[in-house]
């Protein structure tokens, strides 16, 4: 259930005309040393909150819910429940030791010192720390990616993106206990075994598509823009069994805007016409050429 990852990615490098096809491969372990130096305020004291959250949120957690956050401390996910000792400090600058013999050019080297980037324009806010770009490497974003819903906790990443959701772009997820403030601390371990995400190049690969007995035309002397031959009885009554007036005409009008049942519709009509009707289009082309096609203008009801 849920959002799907990429499996595959094709890339262009520059001064190369070739595409490059990349494939999802294993997720592989490594260690990583994690040093933070240049202590500044953290993103929490950034917005105003001081030791009264803190102690407030552990007298919670000790207190009123005292068996579940024993429970959770249990299975190494104290950090969920209350602020770490050193919360106030966020590092400027963090060095990364990544100590890897690599001799494939597919892999990027992690180390490196990444700095703080105190920008509030983001989503991640200033839970950002950049590696410039140099010569032989390039640059480098070290994330906090959170969790939107909070069903489960944020996690520092690395990637080539400033987009925490481009998983197709993060090279590394440190683990979901770690900090930046931790980077601070020598009382927390600073080499951390981190995911690597691992993508190989595709030498050969085959694309597949389902046959159907679905016949996409335009024709020119006919009013419709497009049309689809083929569907059966079913796929029409799944189609308008949504509508409540389908049938009473001998044109079916789609129920796409009247509440939740129309989004089930638009679901099945995507998955049924929307990929042969562009792949049509982008073959052959529509009959209308709206390259000199005047506005008309929509007035208010």
């Amino acid at each position: 259930r849920g959002k799907l990852s990429p499996c595959a990615m094709v890339r262009q490098c520059q001064r190369d005309s070739n595409l490059k096809w990349m494939v999802k491969s294993t997720n592989t372990n490594t260690p990583l040393s994690i040093v933070g130096n240049n202590a500044v305020p953290s993103f929490r004291v950034g917005v105003g909150l001081t030791d009264v959250a803190a102690n407030s949120l552990k007298q919670h957690a000790t207190t009123v819910r005292k068996k579940e956050y024993a429970a959770a401390v249990s299975h190494g996910d104290k950090r969920r429940w209350v602020y770490a000792d050193n919360w106030m400090e966020w590092p400027e600058k963090i060095a990364i030791v990544d100590s890897r013999e690599v001799d494939d050019s597919n892999v990027i080297v992690l180390g490196g010192t990444y700095v703080k980037v105190f920008c509030k324009q983001t989503f991640n806010q200033d839970a950002c720390w950049i590696r410039r770009k140099t010569k032989g490497a390039p640059e480098l974003y070290l994330l906090i990616k959170p969790d939107v819903s909070r069903v489960g906790p944020d996690v520092g990443i690395i990637s080539t993106s400033t987009n925490h959701d481009d998983s197709t772009s993060i090279l590394a997820t440190l683990p979901h206990q770690w900090q930046p403030c931790d980077a601070l601390n020598d009382k927390e371990k600073h080499e951390l075994n981190v995911t690597v995400s691992t993508w190989i190049p595709l030498h050969n690969m085959s694309c597949f598509a389902l046959k159907t007995d679905f016949i996409v035309e335009s024709p020119k002397t006919d009013d419709a823009l497009i049309k689809m031959l083929g569907l059966s009885e079913g796929v029409m009554a799944d189609l308008c069994c949504r509508d409540d007036v389908s049938g009473s005409e001998p044109i079916v009008r789609l129920n796409i805007h009247r509440g939740a049942k129309a989004q089930q519709t638009v679901r099945r009509y995507n998955l049924l016409c929307a990929a042969p009707f562009l792949k049509y289009a982008a073959e052959y082309g529509l009959k209308y050429d709206l390259f000199d096609a005047s506005w008309i203008p929509i007035e208010p009801k």
